[in-house]
């Protein structure tokens, strides 16, 4: 309160070393934090917009050049919504929006990639995104990567890093993880090899390719030969690890802002927009902060659903299969016409949606590997590596071991910190 006003009840007191601190002479709401108090936007942003000198120098008109963005990848949404459904994008805006005000950052525009389509099919069955977010200065987009990058979003890790300068990997810890079909959140194969070498950075680049740096290359020596079925490469060459910047979206970036009524003119919805108006942290909902372990998508979940209910469906199949098998081999079936045989067999079908007398196929293509094939395969590639920084190959059962051997230590470590 000011000096010499009359005493009023958890009001803010203005901190005169602070620009503004006039504005804040109103009352806190109990769920209000006073001691995260900052100066309100207002005075923060007065001042003329500060362009980037580099964006400036390529594109001149280029009307994004005063902000600041960043690059968030592995962000889960609550909601899966189509690339065409632009009220719903608004949902998304929202949440990513809160989740950097509940940092302490104002957002001033958010750009979501949605135009690779292959790439698209992952992030929808995951549920995690990737966009450009801008600040209004290149100061909070530094303290935002400072403060975002690797926090646990829905138990998911964030990468976040400069959305306009290229960031490479080390590559004498990191590794591409190449697999066939790998649709996998990123966090899950993190968990995977946390117990046996530290991961410091994991970000996909390609449905089944993801880069992995590790603490040290120790770590992943130690990582790589716990794990049978991503095939690891060396990186050769410097490795961007953004997998798109501002320079390669620009198009698109056009393209929404023609196509988008205000999609320059972004905010944080109004309410959030006035706590950075009077200088107050925002009161956001923060339910992502309890989870501890990545959370599973509905499109995971509803995949795991549909695979076990085919499942019980193949399984009820065999039986069937496997009943008809022996009556074909009963007398009364081998006296049986060709009319008569022929009869039964359209009952059944009609009966059953399938003929249990037809002879098996050979399942799946005949160049296709079979899953053990696959994981020598790994094993192999592994080994190579192995060898390339001179340790010791592993086979097949030294691998098992040395997983089997790794976990109890891990679960006895996580015992005696509950302990």
């Amino acid at each position: 309160m000011f000096c010499g006003s009359a005493p009023v009840e958890n009001c803010i007191e203005p901190d005169f070393t602070v620009r503004g601190s006039h504005e804040w002479d109103r009352e806190l709401r109990p769920d209000e934090r006073r001691e995260t108090l900052f100066t309100p936007a207002r005075f923060r942003y007065q001042n003329q917009p500060v362009k980037d000198p580099t964006v400036v120098r390529d594109d001149p008109e280029w009307p994004l050049a005063s902000y600041w963005p960043v690059y968030v990848s592995n962000f889960m949404v609550n909601n899966w919504i189509e690339e065409s459904d632009d009220y719903s994008l608004k949902y998304w805006y929202t949440q990513v929006s809160d989740f950097f005000a509940y940092k302490g950052f104002q957002t001033r525009m958010i750009y979501f990639h949605l135009l690779d389509t292959e790439y698209l099919r992952v992030q929808k069955k995951n549920s995690l995104i990737e966009a450009l977010v801008y600040f209004g200065s290149e100061e909070e987009a530094e303290r935002a990567i400072a403060t975002c990058h690797r926090c646990q979003y829905f138990g998911h890790w964030l990468n976040v890093f400069p959305g306009r300068t290229p960031e490479h990997f080390c590559n004498e810890r990191a590794v591409r993880l190449v697999k066939k079909s790998g649709q996998v959140a990123e966090s899950f194969l993190e968990n995977c090899l946390n117990p046996f070498g530290k991961v410091e950075l994991i970000i996909r680049h390609a449905e089944g390719n993801i880069l992995v740096q590790f603490e040290t290359k120790e770590d992943m020596l130690k990582a790589l030969p716990s794990q049978n079925t991503w095939k690891p490469i060396l990186l050769n060459g410097p490795v961007r690890i953004q997998r798109f910047l501002e320079s390669d979206v620009k198009m698109g970036i056009k393209w929404a802002s023609e196509s988008q009524e205000g999609f320059l003119d972004q905010r944080p919805r109004s309410k959030v927009l006035q706590y950075f108006e009077d200088g107050i942290h925002p009161i956001v909902e923060n339910t992502w902060t309890r989870f501890d372990v990545p959370k599973i998508s509905k499109g995971i979940k509803n995949e795991k659903r549909s695979r076990k209910m085919r499942q019980s469906l193949l399984s009820k199949r065999k039986r069937i299969k496997r009943h008809y098998e022996k009556v074909m081999k009963t007398e009364e079936y081998q006296k049986m016409s060709e009319e008569e045989k022929r009869a039964l067999t359209e009952e059944l079908s009609n009966k059953y949606g399938f003929n249990p007398f037809a002879p098996k196929k050979p399942r799946g293509h005949p160049n296709c590997l079979t899953p053990r094939q696959k994981q020598a395969s790994v094993l192999k590639s592994v080994n190579w590596l192995l060898r390339q920084n001179g340790k010791p190959t592993l086979t097949k059962a030294d691998q098992r071991k040395e997983r089997d051997k790794a976990l109890r230590i891990v679960r006895a470590q996580n015992k005696q910190q509950k302990i």
